[in-house]
């Protein structure tokens, strides 16, 4: 293809470059470009997705010059371009590099019709003008990445917005819908909400997918607060006021969509809306055929951060344009895995694992499917399986997750399935932490790794920070209540505070039948002096099966063994003490109860186990009153000193509080 450069503009990402005079611009501001750069991005530009050799290069640009100086020429060329365009050699958005052969455009390239010159901002808004009147432009764009693949895909302007966001996304509007540039340090808040699906066999998987694939792409800026796909999903399917939905996400913007597949296409409309007053900021339309859906998700990506003048360091750029597969039909089957996956269920996981496998099978070296099919694993472990297939799905959660960061070692999704398999297996609390801080440093706007570190904290004695974490994955997931709730719960209860504590988990009793809360909730009703409805609580859990009915059985026990009914409680810590699934905060309530029948040795034996087993929470331990009997005996103060010699080192590693050791 020749572009007609007397009368034509090509536009690629947030660029205009003019072969016709060599002018390349951004933002309506010029980039001066030297002789050579202008002709070698001509060039280039002009076969997009095509090779253009060394040689090629030599004889139209340097016929003259010895080979020598024709290599450092080119060379320095080539760096020149980069530099003007943002771009970077080990991950290329624009021009890729053939090692010893050539260089390829990889940019989605469009032709426009020349503007007038965008100096003249007179000229330039009376040509935007015109063209909003016109109302829609059909611009033909060749596909990039490989030679002799040209994908052929419709960019128009919205109807609803009949070539306004044209003009909004070159000027910024005027009046209520003005656009004011973001300071790079100001954090913009962005909610990308499911697409509304208009009926085809799997679209509505896609409806999901595709915008968890655009939120996971933009969470890799950190001037972006995105939030995650958890705290929208719940919408889809849903006729939704996007800019008062976006407001009670507390986002400056929100993403709406329209999806339409068939067969072999997928026409997907995008919106980006200001909530503030609704207005819109940017639109467009992609009509692409299903092994090109990659090219949505980047053009969308790219189109936001370009609307909302982001500015990214070198590394954010690396990771916001990397592509993790060039295969296609691949990407769709991890977004089918993701969206299968966001269901929370046995048979959503199950089918997650054979959309992630398909994945991994048409490309081998695909990191995401690894870290999907790690996460899937991972979530049949913690949720669903039966105690004979715990071992299964926990040895295919690691070893997912490892060849995953065998293939990145930065990826985000790895490292959260990691946190969630030790949260739940072994509860080693350092490796929570490790990997879930991993997580946040390679997308911030996760939310379940600040539960997973809350959790961790409040296991360990950390109470300040855990509060600290379950308040940020509030911020970011307003619409997750439960999990938060129950782990503030937990916090408020090994605070002392509660009456907090009660709160919170009747609160999450109203909205879950969760085992884990009533257990929690009876512990916490016997503090606060309401003993009556503590007991009844935990009794309607003691003839469950697993280890929370264990928890529950041993706080029984202590509680009738506090108020006298010794034979009782004895009987029922014998029957808790003899259970194969015993975990934490079951040993640490038949030491409460050995405490409250005057039997020190046994209530040390069953709180060291408590403590190496994953609940070494030493304030709490300080503060329980079912332990005031034993307080005064030497083996109970040997084991409180190492209790608060490990809490401390805790404190030294992790705490985030300013003013305490460690802190940062």
């Amino acid at each position: 293809m020749l572009l007609r450069t007397q009368t034509r503009l090509v536009r690629f990402g947030v660029f205009e470059f003019d072969p016709a005079s060599g002018d390349l611009w951004k933002g309506g501001r010029r980039i001066r470009l030297q002789n050579q750069p202008r002709q070698i991005l001509k060039l280039l530009v002009s076969r997009p997705g095509e090779l253009v050799t060394r040689e090629e290069l030599q004889r139209q640009l340097w016929p003259d010059d010895t080979f020598v100086d024709f290599n450092n020429g080119l060379n320095v060329a080539i760096r020149k371009i980069r530099d003007a365009l943002g771009d970077e050699t080990p991950s290329p958005r624009f021009v890729e590099t053939e090692r010893a052969q050539g260089y390829r455009f990889i940019a989605p390239v469009s032709e426009e019709a020349a503007r007038p010159d965008p100096e003249n901002a007179v000229a330039r808004l009376s040509a935007q003008r015109a063209a909003a009147r016109a109302g829609s432009e059909r611009v033909g764009v060749h596909s990039v990445g490989r030679p002799k693949r040209h994908l052929v895909f419709v960019a128009f302007v919205l109807t609803t917005l009949a070539g306004t966001s044209l003009w909004l996304s070159h000027t910024g509007g005027s009046g209520s819908a003005s656009s004011t540039p973001q300071e790079s340090s100001a954090p913009i808040s962005l909610a990308v909400l499911p697409f509304r699906s208009a009926a085809a066999d799997g679209e509505d998987l896609l409806a999901l997918g595709i915008p968890d694939g655009i939120i996971t792409r933009l969470s890799n800026v950190r001037q972006f607060r995105v939030r995650p796909t958890s705290a929208v999903a719940r919408y889809q399917g849903h006729e939704i006021d996007a800019p008062d939905l976006g407001r009670r996400l507390g986002s400056q913007y929100v993403l709406v969509g329209t999806i339409r597949a068939t067969s072999d296409r997928v026409r997907v409309s995008v919106q980006l809306v200001r909530t503030t007053d609704g207005s819109p900021v940017w639109g467009d339309q992609y009509d692409v055929a299903r092994d090109d859906l990659l090219v949505v998700e980047d053009a969308v990506a790219q189109q936001i951060s370009s609307a909302l003048e982001v500015q990214m360091s070198a590394a954010e750029r690396e990771r916001f344009y990397r592509r993790y597969t060039r295969n296609g039909a691949a990407y769709e089957r991890y977004l089918m895995g993701r969206a299968r996956l966001r269901s929370v269920t046995e048979q959503g996981a199950l089918q997650a694992i054979a959309e992630f496998q398909a994945a991994r099978d048409l490309d081998p070296n695909y990191a995401l499917a690894y870290a999907g099919l790690a996460t899937a694993a991972a979530q049949l472990r913690i949720r669903f399986a039966s105690e004979k297939e715990y071992g299964v799905w926990d040895a295919r959660a690691r070893q997912e997750a490892g060849r995953a960061l065998q293939l990145d070692p930065d990826l985000a999704e790895a490292h959260v399935a990691l946190a969630a398999v030790h949260r739940f297996q072994e509860y080693d609390w350092d490796t929570v932490i490790r990997e879930s801080r991993r997580a946040l440093e390679q997308n911030p706007s996760l939310d379940s790794p600040h539960l997973y570190l809350a959790v961790a904290y409040f296991h360990i004695g950390l109470l300040d920070e855990a509060d600290l974490e379950v308040n940020a994955a509030r911020e970011l997931n307003p619409e997750n209540r439960v999990e938060p709730l129950e782990i503030l719960g937990a916090v408020n209860l090994f605070a002392g505070r509660t009456a907090d504590a009660a709160r919170h988990l009747s609160q999450v009793q109203n909205l879950s039948d969760s085992r884990i809360v009533r257990y929690l909730l009876g512990w916490t009703l016997y503090y606060k002096g309401e003993r009556q409805r503590a007991e009844a609580l935990l009794e309607s859990m003691i003839d469950d099966e697993g280890p929370l009915p264990g928890n529950a059985r041993a706080t029984l026990a202590a509680i009738r063994a506090a108020r006298g009914a010794s034979s009782e409680a004895r009987s029922l810590a014998e029957g808790v003490a003899s259970e194969r699934e015993l975990i934490h905060h079951g040993a640490y309530g038949l030491g409460t109860v050995y405490a409250q029948l005057r039997d020190p040795a046994t209530a040390v034996r069953w709180l060291s186990q408590a403590a190496k087993t994953g609940f070494p929470c030493y304030p709490w331990y300080e503060r329980d009153p079912l332990l005031d009997p034993i307080r005064h005996d030497s083996q109970f103060a040997d084991f409180m000193r190492d209790l608060r010699r490990s809490w401390e080192d805790a404190r030294a590693r992790y705490a985030t509080v300013p003013g305490r050791a460690g802190a940062t």
